[in-house]
């Protein structure tokens, strides 16, 4: 099966992940997932226009990916203080936080991450 839906592929034994005619990488769902660098968390915000922006400047987050309202943000680690870290920062820019969770990576977080290794491009 070929789809360009992600969260279809999510349901297959096995997925092939291509970009232009190339394999990024080939493995069972929950083994693709678990090469994710870092920590992802989902984050909620009162202005998701501006959250990408202050989301970057903080130390430790590699990449922020919008879907909708929803930020996922991927940090280098999680030393137990990445959510609050995260949070803090969001209200000290005057953003009000409605939500800093953990989140389990999806094949579109790992679609994402390894275009930008494959483009050099940081996250």
């Amino acid at each position: 099966m070929a789809t360009p839906y992600l969260d279809e592929a999510e349901r297959c034994t096995r997925v092939a992940l291509l970009h232009e005619g190339r394999l990024l990488a080939l493995d069972r769902p929950d083994a693709l997932r678990a090469t994710l660098p870092g920590v992802l968390f989902e984050v909620i915000v009162s202005d998701h226009r501006r959250a990408p922006d202050v989301l970057k400047r903080i130390p430790g987050v590699t990449d922020v990916q919008m879907f909708g309202e929803r930020a996922h943000v991927l940090t280098d680690r999680d030393n137990g203080a990445a959510a609050d870290r995260l949070a803090s920062s969001l209200t000290q820019a005057g953003l009000t936080v409605a939500s800093v969770r953990p989140l389990a990576a999806s094949l579109e977080d790992v679609f994402i991450a390894r275009l930008h290794q494959l483009h050099g491009t940081p996250s």
